[in-house]
């Protein structure tokens, strides 16, 4: 009976001391996972790529086409021109030009510049550093506020130049055969070609000639000169030449279309003319701005003179 009891005491032992073993291993295991978790880093976030402000503002921003007076036209992707509205938005190197008496004001950043009739530009869009308009031919004008933020670049487009302000007003023209001018009419414009740079201050003016470098700046002359070699004329033909001298620094049309001018200021055009009274209009303008105007009257008779006589056969 004794040995029964002893017996069932000690598998009780046993079976305690077991599940004591089974409990501590348990228990240390939740420890140590635990322990694991509590001293395990937590798995770094995603780290967002840093965009400085200057890094953002290096993509080009878009520019609007504030005003427009006449027809105005942007080139489009198949290479046609289509009419554009005040309003329109323009990406980087969009290509814009303004027709015979047409104007058209884009702005650009903070700052705002100027088409001319018969004016072809492409803009570059707004950078970091510097707000940039191309242009190809015609006549343009800057007006870079002092809040502007950053400078602008009118750039020579297929040349070694460029005008920049940070602040002020200026004016650049450029003609068919290369040649470029700028003027300032506020604060002082940097005016850099062929590795030369000429700082052109209010009042002044410089002429660049394709190829060249930048002329010394000059004042601005006080009048403009336009002579044509004749004011009225008579024609047996319905086209007519005219002919004249202006200021070399100056952009002339006849009739609305823009007419080469040579180094020492002589131009020449044909025009087509209508049958008798004709009025052909001039018009100079210099890079600065400024304008005059001259007419040529054309009598056009393309019935010739009345023949009068006898005419006697076998003599």
């Amino acid at each position: 009976m004794n040995r029964k009891i002893f017996t069932a005491i000690a598998a009780t032992l046993v079976i305690v001391l077991l599940a004591a073993i089974i409990d501590r291993l348990f228990l240390s295991s939740g420890d140590s996972k635990q322990a694991e978790q509590a001293v395990r880093k937590p798995d770094a976030a995603p780290v967002a790529p840093v965009t400085t402000p200057d890094a953002a503002a290096e993509k080009a921003r878009p520019q609007v086409v504030a005003e427009i007076e006449g027809t105005v036209e942007r080139l489009d992707a198949d290479g046609t021109w289509k009419p554009i509205v005040a309003g329109t938005t323009l990406s980087a190197d969009d290509r814009v030009r303004t027709k015979s008496g047409a104007r058209a004001i884009i702005q650009v950043d903070k700052s705002r510049v100027v088409l001319d009739e018969n004016t072809n530009v492409s803009v570059s869009g707004i950078r970091a550093a510097v707000s940039e308009v191309r242009l190809k031919v015609g006549r343009v004008s800057a007006d870079v506020s002092a809040g502007a933020g950053r400078p602008l670049n009118i750039r020579r487009e297929g040349a070694d130049l460029v005008a920049r302000t940070a602040k002020g007003r200026f004016s650049m023209m450029a003609t068919k055969r290369g040649d470029t001018f700028v003027a300032s009419s506020a604060g002082k414009v940097d005016v850099t070609a062929n590795n030369k740079t000429v700082t052109v201050a209010k009042g002044e003016q410089t002429s660049v000639l394709k190829g060249k470098a930048p002329t010394a700046p000059q004042k601005i002359p006080a009048s403009l000169f336009l002579k044509l070699h004749k004011s009225y004329a008579k024609s047996r033909s319905k086209r007519y030449l005219v002919r004249g001298k202006a200021d070399p620094f100056a952009r002339i049309t006849v009739n609305g279309i823009p007419v080469q001018v040579s180094s020492t200021g002589e131009f020449s055009q044909i025009v087509s003319l209508r049958e008798g009274f004709n009025k052909v209009k001039v018009k100079s303008k210099t890079v600065s701005g400024r304008t005059k105007d001259g007419t040529v009257n054309v009598a056009v008779d393309t019935s010739g003179p009345d023949v009068k006589g006898t005419v006697e056969w076998g003599k």
